[in-house]
């Protein structure tokens, strides 16, 4: 949930064509580029806290959970302006890194049925971009 003032322009792009994917990435990219490099940004990190195992199950995806756990902001990301990575340089960094919800802490790992086939799926993918791309990864341990 962005807590800063909505200041950033995303100009308006109309539903790409099969061709147009890579222009409007490119614009998007130049667009944020611009923005980050001119102000400062924030966000809320917010969760939702089980309370009642029978009112709000963790394996049931259609059991909606509203009064029964109210997000809860844990904690706000601050992102000072600054001078982003030019595209080549920033290719080189995202493919180098791996993003996946199990590297942290037990406790914090997502829950329920729903979340588990996404472990495979994000191990996978970091495979073979590594593969891929001839650029291993390393990956913290929890």
């Amino acid at each position: 949930m962005p807590l800063s003032p909505p200041q950033l322009y995303f100009p308006e792009i109309e539903e790409p064509g099969a061709g147009d994917a890579a222009l409007v990435d490119e614009l998007n990219r130049q667009t944020v580029q611009r923005d980050i490099a001119r102000m400062d940004a924030e966000c809320a990190f917010e969760v939702q806290l089980c309370r009642d195992m029978g009112r709000q199950p963790i394996e049931d995806v259609f059991v909606e959970w509203k009064e029964e756990a109210p997000f809860v902001q844990v904690a706000a990301l601050h992102w000072p302006q600054q001078d982003c990575l030019e595209k080549t340089e920033a290719r080189s960094v995202d493919e180098s890194m791996r993003f996946s919800l199990w590297t942290g802490l037990g406790a914090y790992r997502p829950l329920g049925g729903i979340n588990r086939p996404g472990r495979d799926t994000y191990r996978h993918l970091a495979e073979f971009r590594a593969a891929v791309n001839g650029c291993p990864f390393r990956e913290p341990a929890a």
